[in-house]
């Protein structure tokens, strides 16, 4: 009988077709055997240590205008990876909920809007995340009440 070989981007697409893009390890480590104690339990120290895949899944595409650029400089910083294209997922780059609150709070502060921390899990690249930004945006001055100035009185 033959053996087929998986390579890690089928097991990463299989994952992806079940679980949510959050859910999806971004380090995998291809092993004969899981190392095992005397107690026939999982010997977690002899576990090879993963190599991160912290990068981009797909060709690079630069940012195309300001909010995406901003948000490149943060994804950047926050998941330590020097190129970030527009395609680039976040949970894939090595992106996790802890970083994705970290996240929340840069957009906060840098770009001046409340960002759902569930509309980051629900449009992991960075296009996504920058039009949805840009919608948010776009409702805030909307909705931007006059300022009312006091009037004397005669």
């Amino acid at each position: 009988q033959s053996e087929k070989t998986i390579t890690i981007n089928e097991i990463r697409q299989f994952l992806k077709a079940k679980l949510p893009s959050y859910m999806v390890p971004n380090a995998f480590v291809i092993l004969d055997a899981l190392p095992l104690t005397a107690n026939g339990k999982i010997d977690r120290r002899a576990l090879p240590p993963s190599e991160s895949s912290s990068e981009p899944s797909e060709k690079y595409v630069a940012p195309r205008n300001p909010i995406e650029d901003i948000l490149v400089n943060v994804w950047s910083e926050i998941l330590k990876v020097e190129k970030v294209g527009i395609n680039d997922n976040f949970f894939e780059l090595g992106g996790h909920s802890l970083l994705a609150t970290k996240l929340v709070a840069q957009i906060r502060d840098r770009l001046k809007v409340e960002l759902p921390l569930r509309q980051l899990f629900n449009s992991a690249t960075l296009a996504e995340l920058a039009q949805g930004i840009e919608q948010l945006k776009q409702e805030k001055s909307d909705t931007i009440v006059p300022t009312i100035l006091p009037r004397k009185r005669k």
